[in-house]
């Protein structure tokens, strides 16, 4: 499980190298592509982490 901190920092990570999935798990070394697409739905959608879960279950919450 991640901490709110470590969803923001790969969500910024995201946006600084210009929405590339691949790019952000290589300088990370975390989450997976899919959770790094679950995570950025929800930015999107909220604009930002609220306490609740996605209603997507990803693994690597």
């Amino acid at each position: 499980m991640y901490t709110m901190e470590q969803r923001q920092r790969a969500i910024d990570t995201f946006i600084r190298l210009g929405h590339s999935y691949a790019a952000t798990v290589r300088e990370l070394g975390y989450p997976s592509e899919a959770c790094l697409s679950n995570w950025w739905r929800e930015y999107e959608r909220t604009g930002g982490f609220g306490e609740r879960r996605p209603r997507r279950k990803c693994f690597c919450q």
